[in-house]
């Protein structure tokens, strides 16, 4: 009995052997994961373009195709797009090469590499990367003012883009303003910005100042003080989001007043409805916009 017992047993380690030799092999012949160095996801891209670096991190044998082609403007339609695999280098397991102005579309664009290990037609692993490219934007003050609204230094305000990371705060960030991005009085003297980069962030009570020129607020429908309720519809043409969670917050819109321009050049004002969750990180999202 114990005899058999013992060959039992090894019965079982040799066929436990044979399927874990089984999933050796296997693995050895799974395709990893190509990785898109640069562009990295999520980015901007440089206004004259950007070199392209990618690890296929294991060289692909003898039969194998990789392709990289790029998806341009890929909020448009049609979205269009074009094999850039000849106008890129290969050697071993990299592939470089650089994307300019001939290649790339305003806007976001999507770079997807595939890898047919067999070149049987059959795609092993894929991968992709989505970045932007805005080359009609001047960035030459990016590192103090927010290049999305060119009509002013500090639009869109409040902003992240004016925070720093700091580690000894409740909320992990301060903001950082510099004096160069302030407004100026009548002889021509910034505001010191001194008293506002102790804070921790903005108030939870924000009034949120952006410029669009020539939108009319009631044509393009945006909630007014009469009616906040609007700014929750799912149509509404101005949202204003916490980044966390997603859910809607309550808001009306105006023109500020105190400008001696027209109302259509004047600055555009959301104004919450209750405070904002302290600590959190909101957005802001126009769409639909009509002129009068």
């Amino acid at each position: 009995m114990r005899m058999r017992n013992q060959v039992t047993g090894l019965s079982r380690i040799g066929a436990l052997g044979a399927v874990l030799g089984a999933m050796l092999t296997l693995g050895a012949q799974c395709t990893p994961k190509p990785r898109i160095l640069v562009p990295a996801n999520a980015t901007q891209i440089d206004a004259v373009g950007t070199a392209v670096s990618i690890n296929l991190v294991k060289a692909p044998g003898p039969n194998a195709i990789v392709s990289v082609q790029l998806f341009r403007a890929v909020d448009e339609a049609p979205v269009t797009s074009i094999d850039l695999t000849p106008l890129l280098t290969r050697n071993g397991t990299s592939i470089t090469g650089n994307l300019g102005a001939a290649e790339l579309r305003e806007g976001r664009n999507r770079l997807l590499v595939s890898v047919d290990s067999n070149g049987d037609g059959a795609i092993d692993s894929q991968t992709s990367s989505t970045f932007s490219w805005e080359p009609n934007l001047d960035l030459a003050n990016a590192d103090r003012c927010d290049p999305l609204d060119p009509t002013y230094c500090l639009y869109p305000f409040p902003n992240d883009h004016f925070t720093i990371a700091d580690a000894t705060t409740p909320t992990g960030k301060r903001v950082h303003l510099e004096a160069a991005s302030m407004p100026r009085n009548g002889a021509n003297a910034a505001v010191v910005p001194d008293k506002w980069n102790v804070l921790d962030g903005f108030s939870v009570g924000p009034m949120i100042l952006f410029q669009v020129t020539d939108m009319d607020l009631d044509q393009t429908g945006a909630p007014p003080i009469t009616d906040m309720g609007r700014s929750l519809a799912p149509d509404s043409p101005f949202v204003l989001v916490d980044a966390v969670t997603n859910e809607r917050q309550l808001f009306w819109a105006e023109r500020d007043s105190y400008y001696d321009v027209e109302p259509e050049d004047r600055p555009v004002i959301l104004r919450v409805g209750k405070n904002l969750p302290n600590a959190r990180r909101f957005a802001v999202g126009l769409r639909n916009l009509r002129a009068a």
